[in-house]
């Protein structure tokens, strides 16, 4: 079974390495989710996939880790999908580039592609991560044995980072132009030619910074002790509707930091991909709890919002429609 499988791994790593980030990103319910339900024919098939994959696997990283990770996705997203009442199935595949499921809304069809997004890098910066975890477990251990009745390390993880060069990823603009490119360069648009097709992505290896309701409007306050610090570009939203040259506001780090410090410098996925539909993020909160966040274009309102309304937790357009239900929640007092 899938549960005890990944219990196993992680109890089984727990003296070797603290960080793994493939494998804490198996979220211990959803095996249990997925374990069971067995009678449904391609979650079965998805959870043989994965149990194989990680058949042979130990510990660190591996192909077969990140690709276990990728069938897993997949899995747990047509169980939530599921459990919300959609009628889905698998798309079969072939030679053909195709999307990955099908959808059946009163009578019309639609489809999913679904993405998750790995660590920049690639396979060097999970390692890196991975040895960052280790390092820390032996210095713990070392002070222990020295009799420290206390003891620390610290690590210092950066998914988003794709060169050495690159700086910490605090800024709202790195983010955005990351998670971007990332899913330009996953984009095979044979995967949306089978009909009209939603393209969901997966950020569970990603945590972008505050809440995933405000990242999902342009603008938002970030308030702290009830007192309002500065104005924020909110990550999903600008990921799906920025423009090129289009200023961006950060985080004030300290008093009389600039609040602008930069502009885009790449179009977001909605303005320019027409053939994809509507663009959702699966995200999570503090809780782990799986949420979704849908964005379309205001012209197909009425063509896609009445399917990505069924499963989003919360839906938005390029006009910030929406944004008041998200602004109405903030308290903000001098």
């Amino acid at each position: 079974m899938l549960y005890s499988k990944i219990l196993y791994l992680r109890q089984n790593q727990l003296g070797y390495i603290t960080i793994n980030p493939l494998l804490n990103a198996f979220s211990l319910d959803m095996c249990q989710e997925i374990d069971a339900a067995e009678n449904d024919d391609f979650i079965r098939k998805a959870r043989e996939s994965i149990l194989t994959r990680l058949k042979d696997y130990e510990i660190g990283y591996s192909v077969e880790l990140q690709q276990a990770l990728c069938d897993y996705s997949e899995a747990a997203t047509y169980l939530s999908l599921k459990n919300k009442g959609l009628l889905l199935e698998k798309v079969p595949e072939n030679t053909n580039k195709t999307p990955d499921l099908k959808v059946n809304l009163e009578g019309k069809e639609f489809f999913i592609e679904i993405k998750t997004l790995g660590f920049g890098g690639g396979e060097e910066n999970y390692i890196q991560a991975m040895e960052q975890g280790l390092d820390a477990q032996v210095s713990i251990e070392e002070q222990l044995k020295a009799g420290n009745a206390i003891a620390t390390a610290v690590t210092a993880i950066n998914p988003l980072k794709e060169r050495e060069q690159d700086c910490f990823y605090s800024r709202q603009k790195d983010f955005i132009e990351t998670i971007i490119r990332k899913i330009k360069r996953l984009i095979k648009k044979g995967q949306f030619e089978a009909g009209s097709t939603i393209l969901l992505i997966d950020l569970s290896l990603i945590p972008i910074p505050a809440d995933w309701k405000v990242n999902s409007i342009p603008i938002f306050p970030l308030v702290q002790n009830q007192k309002l610090k500065n104005l924020v570009s909110g990550i999903l939203w600008y990921s799906a509707f920025g423009k090129e040259n289009e200023r961006i506001f950060s985080p004030i780090e300290f008093e009389g930091d600039a609040n602008i410090k930069s502009e885009l410098s790449i179009e977001g996925i909605l303005n320019k991909n027409d053939f994809i539909k509507a663009l959702c993020f699966q995200v999570y909160n503090l809780r782990q709890e799986r949420k979704i966040v849908g964005f379309y274009r205001a012209k197909d309102e009425d063509f896609i919002l009445p399917l990505i309304d069924t499963f989003c937790d919360f839906v938005n357009d390029e006009m910030n429609t929406n944004g008041w239900r998200i602004l109405e929640t903030f308290l903000v007092s001098s």
